[in-house]
């Protein structure tokens, strides 16, 4: 039930986020609806050819924050792009086609919108998994993919990274089920589905790929060890049926690329870089690239809507990065628990040792690892430093999240250093609370010293309720994922929206 109310909730987000945003003004929105709209009505894939980027009509027109009249049809440089969104996206177009192209867009943002609930439901599932006596974790992780606003904005617009994000969190969800279940057939050629899946969305996601692929042969060796069976070509059955499904769903769109962009490039990543030649490259790697890249993937983690040109409050970096900070803190006790298996995992049947959870762990991190890695090896060439590329793993991301801030807050015992990390944490909370407070309430942030002062009292309450060895954690936990929520609905009307109009 709460799961539903929290879905409900992003629901009606995404949708402010849709009906606030005019059209085309998130990032290559009008790339992404050319591109669909020739698949539907044409009912062939486009081939990106030089002239499909026009760097001066685009800043123009970003500029204009696109005019109701503006032509975008010569905006074509996403034509190179893996087709299963656009796919999906020409069948919600045909049916949209008699709306005008408001409603189209609406229509389209829509499909995207369903695709990230899919996200919000695997954090929720891969936490549960993680910690499934404490069903405030799941709860918290599905929270933080709803309410992290730059994945609510991201997820209401016209965009393959919205299906790409969905692929990646089941992708994941099937990984840290299985470690616990072993694979059977039907699990590795379902797993091999899901992956050809991605190889036709969005090369963010292709991580997942490697990760999954590895995860199964290392399922199928440590099931072959255990068993004693012999024969070393045992392990590579089910990682064969894998990649059959894998190829089978996949294979036609490489197929198509080589014959069109040559051998040489099979994702028509060259043709690309060479269409878009005048997209800003870095000059040189140094202090200061690695600090804007950094500063700026964080803030676009968060929330930068828009083109890149919404930005939110400095206030609000700040205490997204006092949240993740205790995040990462209490990571550590978090993990210390997961390390261990406790009295009721047997009863549940979840964990079946110590080193299961150890395995599903490695799992998740690998995956936020090797998508952040990803990002970062993208950013070598062209600097896009945006956290929406980060999606992908989201289902990783907001797990973690969640961990750490149980790990802060969740003990019936806390010592000297866990009351210190309560305290962080609630201070923060009381920032984020007072400050949604305030720009819902008053339509404007209160005076930094009566933030500091609430978030102090806060703090000081928590740890005399500590010292008193109340359990804290659903508390902390509730409120944590309804003021993260609240704190979006006011950045939207207060910060977002406007700036639109």
């Amino acid at each position: 039930m709460l799961l539903g109310l929290i879905l409900v909730a992003y629901a009606a987000l995404a949708a402010g986020y849709a009906l606030s945003t005019p059209r085309w003004n998130n990032p290559d929105e009008p790339a992404h609806f050319n591109y669909l709209r020739e698949v539907a009505e044409s009912g062939r894939l486009p081939v990106i050819r030089a002239g499909d980027w026009d760097a001066e009509l685009l800043e123009r027109l970003k500029s204009a924050r696109f005019p109701d009249d503006a032509a975008i049809t010569p905006i074509r440089y996403e034509a190179h792009q893996p087709p299963l969104y656009y796919l999906l996206g020409a069948a919600v177009y045909r049916l949209a086609e008699g709306l005008p192209i408001g409603g189209q867009v609406l229509a389209l943002r829509g499909l995207s919108i369903l695709f990230g609930a899919i996200v919000v439901m695997a954090a929720f599932g891969v936490a549960r998994e993680l910690f499934p006596e404490h069903a405030e974790v799941g709860l918290l992780a599905a929270a933080t993919a709803a309410f992290i606003p730059m994945h609510t904005a991201i997820s209401a617009a016209i965009n393959n990274d919205s299906l790409a994000n969905a692929l990646g969190g089941l992708t994941l969800l099937l990984l840290v089920r299985r470690a616990s279940r072993d694979f059977d057939d039907r699990g590795a050629i379902l797993l091999g589905l899901v992956l050809g899946a991605i190889v036709l969305t969005k090369v963010t996601a292709y991580p997942f790929i490697p990760l999954g692929l590895g995860v199964l042969v290392l399922c199928e060796w440590r099931a072959t060890r255990s068993a004693s069976l012999p024969g070393s070509f045992a392990p590579m059955r089910r990682p064969g049926l894998a990649l059959v499904a894998l190829v089978a769903v996949s294979s036609w769109w490489i197929v198509r690329n080589l014959a069109i962009y040559g051998w040489t490039d099979p994702l028509a990543a060259a043709r690309h870089a060479e269409v878009v030649a005048g997209q800003p490259r870095w000059a040189q790697v140094d202090v200061a690239s690695v600090d804007f890249f950094g500063r700026v993937l964080f803030r676009s983690f968060w929330g930068q809507f828009g083109w890149m040109g919404v930005v939110l409050p400095d206030r609000a970096y700040l205490l997204y990065l006092a949240l993740t900070g205790v995040a990462v803190i209490g990571l550590v006790p978090a993990v210390r628990r997961i390390l261990c298996c406790s009295p009721r995992d047997a009863e549940i049947g979840r964990v079946r040792a110590p080193g299961i959870r150890r395995y599903q762990l490695g799992i998740v991190v690998a995956a936020a690892g090797s998508v952040l890695a990803g990002v970062i090896a993208y950013n070598l060439t062209f600097i896009q430093p945006q956290g929406r590329y980060l999606f992908s793993a989201l289902a990783a991301w907001s797990p973690l999240l969640a961990l750490g801030w149980f790990g802060a807050c969740g003990s019936s015992r806390p010592g000297r250093a866990r009351i210190l990390l309560q305290a962080l944490l609630a201070g923060a909370l009381g920032w984020l609370w007072l400050d949604a407070g305030s720009l819902l309430l008053a339509g404007r942030t209160w005076p930094v010293r009566w933030v500091a002062l609430g978030s102090t009292l806060l703090a000081l309450a928590v740890v005399a309720a500590a010292t008193r060895r109340w359990l804290l954690t659903p508390r902390l936990a509730a409120a944590l994922a309804v003021g993260l929520g609240l704190l979006n609905v006011a950045y939207l009307m207060r910060d977002v929206g406007p700036a639109f109009r």
